[in-house]
């Protein structure tokens, strides 16, 4: 074991530091595949200039910066800092990526025997200070490193003990005495000790534990009133310019809207919660929320996601079928919608003539696989679903028509729905679709998801047992077993129906309007099943709040016309239950995923739901409404 050394007085600030910007920002992507993300700007000022800044004030006196994707821009900001604020800036070029920890390695010869600074380039602090570090690191059991803590967000996989750290790898994070680690490091020369010889790839992390072994601590450092953010998605970037707005752009004139100086905005275009980078244009009439506008990007109507010319995301054959469909790529804006959870990515390719959608999938769910097939012989079936123009199973791609973002959802949450006559020819479609359609679809013979039954009811019981009720209550083994027999015999008034051909998703998201006709998007499979499912996913649907009136109006309509032994109002009832179910196990699951965490949202709402629906349940409802409750309650 090493003996550290003793340290009972605070050391001189130190005058070296190494900030990592070589990584590939792989959450960022298409934004990084214009520009680094250690460039990204933020209020105007790349993210690498704001921490050289920082440390410069600090009394650094020396910089070296790792580069490696997009090295070359890395290279001309660091010399352009460097004269322009008269610092001494060093550039480690890494042709293959190191790690933090091969990071230091080939930097070895940057350091002497004195403390030094480590940094991610994504770092955004505020209000930090190096007094906490350096007091940390003069503490008399001699400390290897200090590293930056905060509570206040992230994942919390460390834990701290009296200023020590015990753990990185907690469990179960967001317990007790857990942090998140900011990225931000002062280190001892000896760290050196702990990692291998030879430049390679390796661990920083993986060192830290090493010395844990051999006896020695880490420090961590919490800073009251600091303000700690990592840009490593286009959400959280986007959020970080409004949290920072107070005291890096006080002057705006809307906090949540950063705009380039030399990109052009319309006056009468509509901004909100956005990023415009350099020489972007936003044109008269665009609606502009929740995204981040690329570099020489030229958008109009509404965009939300990611938006960047379509030469950068295009790859293989996509470029020749959007040529054949739209237009040559370098003519084509790409907007990169936000996650919808589905193993789908999906960008809408936009012209001033015109936009297709392209979709992305995985071969992870078979659902993916079979839409092109299943869309195709809805259509040929006579229901109004959007048509496929391209597309590559090997490449798992499709070209799609694009339908737009006018939906079902997005109208009433602007309260621009006219309820009921909506909703009647919303419920008249799910008619034809249970009907004459099923019937066209029958003699198809298409290839399809497993029908409903006792697999497919038993998963949707246990995405709601484990990504719900576990995850978000203390529910015991037993009570489980107990609350999932219940669950089994809801399913029963399921089974007694004659199954259908369902949308399986049929929810206001998932239903758009053109020229005054609702086109379904989304269908999960298509798979056979009770009619009720699908009238439960539309009339119990978290994401709007339709009146019990038109409900109440909806539910008879559909049962004075649905096929025969197709529909009971018994059905129904169970289908609230089993579909709120699956919707709060879904979101549950989803709200865990990257750029998914807004799902979470719609949680209390379903829970509210699904209480409503327990009345017809008695045993079910005494076993869930003390979980349902309490969750309303907190």
């Amino acid at each position: 074991m090493t003996r550290p050394p003793k340290r009972t007085t605070p050391r001189a600030r130190p005058r070296r530091a190494l900030i990592l910007a070589a990584g590939y920002g792989t959450r960022m992507r298409p934004l990084t595949e214009q520009i680094p993300k250690a460039l990204m700007p933020l209020w105007n000022q790349s993210l690498l200039a704001r921490n050289i800044r920082l440390l410069s004030r600090w009394g650094v006196e020396h910089i070296l910066v790792n580069a490696h994707h997009h090295a070359e821009q890395v290279v001309h900001e660091a010399m352009r800092l460097a004269k322009q604020d008269a610092l001494r800036l060093s550039i480690s070029f890494e042709p293959t990526l190191l790690g933090t920890g091969g990071a230091l390695i080939q930097a070895g010869w940057f350091f002497d025997e004195q403390p030094f600074w480590l940094l991610n380039a994504d770092v955004v602090a505020h209000g930090l200070r190096p007094a906490p570090f350096l007091r940390a690191l003069s503490d008399e059991s001699g400390p290897l490193a200090a590293c930056w803590l905060t509570a206040a967000r992230g994942p919390r996989t460390v834990r701290m003990e009296q200023g020590t750290i015990t753990d990185f790898a907690v469990r179960d994070p967001g317990e007790a005495d857990t942090y998140t680690f900011c990225g931000f490091h002062l280190l001892t020369h000896e760290v050196l000790r702990y990692l291998p010889d030879q430049p390679t790839f390796a661990s920083i992390i993986a060192a830290y534990q090493r010395a844990q072994t051999d006896g020695r601590t880490i420090a961590g450092v919490t800073v009251p009133k600091s303000y700690w953010s990592d840009v490593g998605t286009p959400d959280r970037y986007v959020e970080t310019h409004a949290e920072t707005a107070q005291w890096l752009a006080p002057d705006t004139d809307q906090a949540d809207v950063c705009v380039a100086p030399d990109a052009a905005v319309h006056p009468q275009a509509k901004l909100s919660r956005c990023v415009v980078w350099s020489e972007a244009h936003v044109q008269r009439g665009a609606r502009v929320h929740d995204a981040v506008i690329g570099q020489h990007t030229e958008v109009a109507g509404r965009v939300q996601g990611i938006a960047v010319p379509a030469e950068i995301v295009l790859a293989g054959d996509e470029r020749a079928a959007v040529t054949k469909q739209l237009a040559p790529p370098a003519r084509v804006i790409a907007n990169l919608l936000p996650a919808r959870g589905s193993a789908r990515s999906y960008i809408r390719l936009i012209t001033p003539s015109g936009s297709v959608m392209l979709m992305r999938y995985s071969s992870e769910r078979e659902e993916n696989r079979l839409f092109a097939p299943l869309a195709r012989a809805l259509s040929k079936a006579g229901w109004p679903v959007p048509r496929i123009l391209a597309g590559s199973p090997p490449a798992r791609w499709l070209l799609i028509e694009d339908v737009g973002d006018d939906s079902i959802q997005q109208h009433a949450d602007a309260g621009t729905l006219d309820w009921q006559p909506t909703y009647e020819r919303i419920v008249d479609e799910a008619l034809q679709l249970h009907g004459p359609v099923t019937r066209k679809l029958n003699r198809m013979r298409i290839p399809s998801m497993p029908a409903f039954g006792p697999a497919v009811y038993a998963y949707e019981h246990d995405l709601f047992l484990k990504c719900y009720l576990q995850a978000h209550h203390e529910v015991t083994t037993a009570t489980l077993r107990k609350i999932r027999a219940r669950l089994q015999n809801v399913t029963d008034p399921l089974k007694a129906v004659k199954p259908v051909w369902l949308h399986r998703d049929l929810q206001s998201s998932n239903i758009h309007w053109i020229n005054g006709r609702p086109v379904f998007i989304d269908f999960q499979g298509l798979r056979r099943g009770p009619a009720a499912y699908d009238l439960a996913s539309l009339l119990c649907d978290p994401y709007v709040e339709i009146p019990q009136s038109v409900i109440d109006h909806c539910l008879k309509r559909y049962a004075r016309s649905a096929q025969p032994r197709t529909f009971s109002i018994e059905s129904y009832q169970a289908a609230r239950v089993q579909r709120l179910c699956q919707a709060l196990g879904a979101y549950g699951r989803l709200s865990r995923l990257p750029g998914c965490a807004h799902m979470a949202q719609y949680i209390p709402i379903a829970e509210q739901r699904l209480q409503a629906a327990l009345v017809h349940f008695p045993e079910l409802r005494a076993m869930l409404e003390p979980y349902l409750i309490a969750a309303r309650n907190k």
